[in-house]
């Protein structure tokens, strides 16, 4: 019968270590005053005492906090139940807790159905290893019994985390100290220290579900937030150090520390690339950061000291607030000024970034950044370099290529800027040859200069060829108007020269009338006719110079009677005997009533002063020995004496003597027109007394050079002291 009732308690209290000692109902009296483990004599009993302990079962590990609970039944009723933790008594247990279970397995006991106990232990000063507890019931009778149960403890080492500050932050106000701590023993606090000098206890018990999902089993790990205030007010700048320490109920303690760097607020900026010297080959920005205590109002842009705009603020750098966390805009601390590749010249350039505050302050900062394009071409197609122009327009033609494309073509006459070309013409050519460039294949550019009112000799363009990346470059070329000036100096002034001339007196016009010193003066003055299209001629250097061709003399005497198709012959003499072609065209067609007088066109002579010569037809080009007494006669036999019994003989024969007195002369160097009529060195070798004569003389050399295609002419021009 015992031994089925055992069965029956153990099926209805499963899974629970219960240990009880019962007495028959027949038990005899001396059997009470025998000892059994864990049992003390009772006065008298008809029933057994029982107990058992449902938690903390056998092997079980303990918690910080362990919940001792169980049952006890006595006869005598019961009065206390007693715990102990390795023989050391540890409190007396709540008794009482509702028991319906044990009650329904074991009725007739006092109060059996309030059976359970209960008491929580404090296991935090328990070493790890295993423990035993016990648990004693007394009766009213003051009988006794106990029953024990082996137990672990292993506890979890104690963690101590900062959150807040992070390691080598920066900061310049109150620091909230933020983070979590856990003991297995449970905490009792939370110490905070700056510098190693305790500053007081944190706060302790801030929610942190985190912390218990990653660290289960702690005690309160749900709860195991902290916070302090540390006061900086005081704190001088530079690196200091904040150490938490988590002190648990065992009295373990877990430190952990970091470091942080303390300043005093103030403005802060950084540009972040590109860095200083960069090369820069395509678009690019300006990026970086910007922290003011006052807020940024604006970040400007400058390049090499001119305004380009403000850039883009407000962007996100959490980087920044991770570091300065102190500044109310540190997130938001981000600028970025974009900058078009186009829009800037290659090679190096200054950046400035100008950086305005709230509070009307401002900074600049500044690097150097190089731009690399490939540099711009350019050409001038025309006119040819140090070519002649003789007609009222001059085409300036060529092309120019920029990495960035053309913007704008200006065109320079003798370093004044006179206009912009016309751009944009097709150039194939060019397209094909720099097809990096932009718009290369409408590279050509055009403009038509007016070279009325200009200067007779050289003029120099040059042509800018302005990119829209603001980068110019400068093409040169040279040209002459009307031929080459050269400049001849004189010792004295212009009215030493007319003093000269008035003082000498016999100067008049063609018809004999005498010149006043005012026309004497107007007509020696070389302003008055340098600049005119057709008197520029009497400054025509009537020497020899490359650059008259037989073409261009052909032109000038087609048409022109026994002179059409003599510009072989003109040349010839023009180099034998130093003399300008031109002016012996001009001689010839003047003396020849336009090749056609008799002395031109050949004349039979038998006899030379009196005296019988064998018959020859002779010619006389330049009108040489005909004097008015009897032109044709005189004119003919000086050809005769000279042998000119060719039309070509009489053309560079003459040559000859127009050259020798005046023009190739080693005295008198009277090589222009102009110098035919005044003569600095001697005023009295002079061709002829008319004031107008030089003048008259360039209308029929203009017409001749007319005719030409530009030929290179020479001009020589005086210049006074």
């Amino acid at each position: 019968m015992n031994f089925f009732k055992n069965r029956m308690i153990r099926k209805v209290l499963s899974f629970t270590v219960c240990i009880y000692v019962f007495f028959m109902y027949s038990t005899p009296a001396y059997a009470l005053n025998s000892t059994q483990s864990g049992q003390k004599q009772a006065t008298s009993s008809t029933k057994p005492m029982l107990m058992c302990i449902d938690s903390p079962t056998s092997n079980s590990q303990l918690s910080p906090y362990t919940l001792v609970t169980g049952w006890a039944l006595n006869p005598a009723a019961l009065r206390e139940v007693r715990v102990y933790v390795d023989g050391n008594f540890n409190g007396n247990a709540y008794i009482g807790n509702y028991r319906p279970d044990v009650n329904s397995a074991y009725p007739g006991y006092p109060s059996g159905d309030r059976s359970g106990y209960s008491l929580t232990l404090d296991t935090a000063k328990l070493s790890n290893g295993n423990h035993t507890i016990t648990v004693e019931q007394i009766g009213l009778d003051n009988s006794q019994k106990s029953t024990s149960v082996t137990v672990q403890k292993t506890q979890k080492d104690p963690i101590t985390y900062i959150d807040y500050p992070t390691q080598n932050i920066n900061l310049s106000k109150n620091i909230l100290v933020t983070g979590w701590a856990l003991n297995g023993s449970g905490m009792r606090s939370v110490g905070v220290y700056l510098d190693d000098i305790f500053k007081g206890y944190a706060t302790l018990g801030d929610m942190r579900p985190d912390v218990a999902a990653a660290y289960p089993g702690y005690p309160n790990g749900d709860r195991s937030g902290y916070k302090y205030t540390v006061d900086t007010s005081n704190l001088s700048p530079g690196s200091h150090t904040i150490k938490v320490v988590g002190n648990g109920a065992d009295g373990t303690s877990k430190a952990t520390t970091v470091g942080f760097n303390y300043y005093i607020r103030s403005a802060m900026y950084q540009i972040d690339e590109p860095s200083n010297g960069s090369n820069i080959t395509r678009d690019f920005a300006i990026r970086g950061w910007a922290l003011s205590p006052s807020g940024v109002k604006s970040v400007e842009l400058s390049i090499d000291g001119n305004y380009v705009g403000q850039g883009t603020i407000g962007l996100m750098r959490p980087d920044v607030n991770k570091v300065y966390p102190d500044y109310d805009n540190s997130m938001r601390s981000g600028y970025q000024c974009s900058v078009g590749f186009d829009t800037i010249k290659p090679g190096n350039h200054l950046i400035q970034i100008r950086f305005n505050n709230n509070d009307q302050s401002s900074e600049t900062r500044q690097f150097n950044i190089n731009i690399v394009k490939p540099e711009p071409k350019a050409n001038i197609d025309s006119p040819a370099p140090n070519s002649t122009i003789l007609s009222d327009q001059v085409l300036i033609g060529g092309w120019g290529v920029n990495a960035a494309g053309v913007a704008q073509v200006k065109v320079y006459i003798d370093g004044v800027y006179v206009g912009d070309a016309a751009i944009g013409y097709r150039r194939d050519d060019v397209g094909s040859a720099y097809s990096n460039y932009k718009e290369s294949s409408n590279s050509g550019f055009n403009y038509v200069l007016s070279t009325n009112g200009m200067s007779v000799g050289k003029h120099d363009i040059k042509i800018s060829i302005c990119g829209k990346d603001g980068s110019v470059l400068d093409k040169f070329t040279s040209f002459y108007l009307k031929g080459i000036v050269t400049y001849k100096q004189y010792d004295n002034t212009f009215d030493y020269y007319v003093n000269q001339q008035i003082q000498k007196g016999g100067n008049t016009y063609w018809d004999n009338t005498p010149a006043t010193n005012e026309d004497v003066r107007y007509y020696m003055d070389v302003n008055n006719f340098l600049n005119n299209d057709t008197y520029r001629y009497m400054f025509l250097k009537l020497n020899y110079a490359e650059g008259i061709s037989v073409d261009n003399l052909n032109n000038a005497v087609k048409g022109q009677g026994i002179l059409d198709g003599k510009g072989q012959a003109f040349l010839d003499g023009g180099k034998r005997y130093n003399i300008n072609p031109i002016y012996l065209v001009s001689h010839s067609l003047h003396e020849t009533n336009n090749g056609l007088s008799r002395l031109a066109n050949g004349i039979l002579v038998t006899s030379v002063d009196g005296q019988t010569v064998e018959p020859r037809i002779v010619y006389n080009m330049y009108g040489i020995g005909a004097k008015n007494s009897d032109p044709e006669r005189l004119g003919s036999e000086y050809a005769y004496k000279q042998g000119w019994f060719t039309v070509d003989s009489a053309i560079i024969g003459g040559a000859s003597f127009i050259s020798t007195d005046y023009i190739t002369s080693l005295r008198y160097q009277q090589n222009t027109l102009y110098k035919m009529k005044w003569n600095y060195q001697d005023v009295y070798h002079e061709y002829a007394t008319d004031v107008n004569w030089a003048r008259a003389q360039t209308t029929n050399i203009k017409k001749l050079i007319d005719k030409m295609s530009n030929p290179t002419l020479y001009f020589e021009v005086p210049v006074y002291k």
